[in-house]
């Protein structure tokens, strides 16, 4: 084959790979079978810094700009240091914390805590976990959004001052260094993630708790004693992406929560738009608040629906081709193609597809209306590139608060399980830049009305950002 049709065969391959944004993430990568007694397994420092090294040698081959946050001296530092202050022998969870304080390093959003489904499922076996849920502040507050213990202690909107003598804000700031991204995420992923990651950190019952409950501190002892709830992963799933209401009897609400089966998607969706019209609703408010993710073009399909204009949801795109790379693509095979072409280019080659706006094909029935969309904190990933598209274009009203995520930031990920631990790590392959071209930003989405709630709001139940957007339709002309 020439120089000339290979470069072509290598354009088009890139061309379409930028477009597969959003493919099963289900398969890992080098996985193999755990041993039975797996979550009792001990790990050498040898073998924690195998791991490491195997980690970081995937991502390195993959990652569009590896030494984007560190320099090569600092990284080799981090580990030794590290590896220094570890004991001779890990279990898995301690194992977990040492390497995800090493992923963490890239300070990505999409690079933190290092887990798998056996270390999540041992966990949610225990009986006498930490009893309490946390809301997503963006402080060091540990306010208790719900006391799931026996002798219920708590109620909602109460403060854990410490526990078992710990200060709550310095368990917080230790804990954020497992994670990456900005830290209004590093909070959020935290907070999720509490009553595991004291575990991880053998702080377990009986927790002595130091609290502040009705303008009072309190102390009391909590043998972890919890009422049965699903863990995460097993809770019901509703069968759609997003969850669809008409409220107060003139404006539709659709909550988009999730971007994943864009068939499944595109087919609800247009029930959907169906019945708004059937109904003559002039007002739609769309929820991003709560969705991390998936699949962008879930996100511009929606917009098919609501906007005629010119838009592009990123301005470039930089990708890198390499084994790994490859090696995932031939095991999920998507597409099929790459089954065939991947062995002819070569490893280690970066293109970057830049992209103009464009007017996309719109969908019937076609929604000519008000439209606002909400945005929050736990706006993430393809969610944070829709929003970002929305707001450089115009395209609609954003109303709620910051999102957690630089607009310029790597994804794509390709999930990995490391030889020792079998833990999953992951490592992303392209950079996505801002909608509006501008490389130096590195804020999430603003929106254009910041409304952010009080915890008084949150304990009344009130959704002050939604009854913002819904006041704000009302009052355009």
């Amino acid at each position: 084959m020439n120089y000339i049709k290979m470069k072509k065969i290598i354009a088009i391959l890139f061309l379409t790979l930028s477009t597969c944004c959003g493919f099963s993430q289900n398969q890992v990568l080098y996985k193999k079978d755990f041993s039975q007694d797996y979550i009792n397994s001990k790990y050498s420092r040898a073998q924690i810094a195998e791991d490491i090294e195997f980690m970081m040698c995937i991502i390195k081959k993959a990652h569009t700009d590896f030494y984007h946050n560190f320099t090569k001296k600092e990284l080799k530092h981090s580990i030794d240091s590290l590896l220094l202050t570890l004991p001779d022998s890990l279990n898995i969870f301690k194992s977990s914390l040492a390497i995800s304080q090493i992923i963490s390093m890239f300070n990505e959003g999409h690079l933190g805590l290092l887990y798998n489904n056996k270390t999540i499922e041992y966990y949610y076996t225990l009986k006498n976990r930490f009893p309490y849920s946390i809301y997503n502040t963006p402080d060091s507050a540990l306010i208790i959004k719900k006391d799931y213990s026996i002798l219920q202690n708590l109620q909602m909107g109460d403060t854990i001052l410490s526990i078992n003598d710990l200060r709550t804000d310095s368990l917080i700031s230790i804990f954020k260094h497992y994670f990456g991204g900005l830290n209004e995420w590093r909070f959020s992923q935290v907070k999720n993630m509490f009553g595991y990651l004291l575990f991880a950190n053998d702080i377990n019952a009986p927790f002595r708790i130091k609290a502040r409950h009705n303008g009072k501190n309190i102390d009391f002892i909590s043998n972890g004693e919890r009422i049965t709830v699903p863990p995460i992963n097993d809770q019901k799933k509703s069968d759609k992406n997003y969850k669809y209401a008409i409220i107060d009897n003139d404006i539709a609400y659709i909550n988009f929560y999730s971007m994943s089966d864009l068939n499944a998607f595109k087919d609800s969706l247009k029930i959907t738009f169906n019945d708004i019209a059937s109904k003559n609703i002039s007002n739609l408010i769309i929820d991003l608040r709560y969705n991390g993710g998936g699949n962008s073009n879930l996100g511009e399909h929606l917009l098919t629906y609501i906007n005629e204009k010119p838009y592009r949801l990123v301005a470039s795109m930089e990708m890198k081709i390499s084994k790994p790379v490859k090696q995932y693509f031939r095991m999920i095979g998507i597409p099929w193609y790459w089954k065939t072409f991947s062995y002819i280019i070569p490893n280690g080659i970066k293109k970057t597809v830049k992209s103009k706006p464009e007017k996309n094909k719109i969908s019937e029935p076609f929604f000519k209306g008000n439209v606002v969309f909400l945005i929050g904190n736990g706006t993430f990933s393809s969610a944070n590139m829709l929003a970002n598209g929305i707001q450089d274009y115009k395209l609609a009203t954003l109303i709620g608060e910051n999102t957690a995520e630089p607009c310029n930031d790597y994804g794509d990920m390709i999930p990995f399980m490391l030889p020792n631990t079998q833990l999953i790590a992951r490592a992303p392959f392209k950079h996505f830049g801002r909608a509006n071209g501008d490389k130096t930003d590195v804020n999430g989405v603003i929106p254009d009305y910041t409304v952010i709630p009080t915890l008084s709001d949150i304990i009344q139940g009130k959704d002050i950002v939604l009854d913002f957007a819904k006041n704000f339709l009302r009052n355009k002309k």
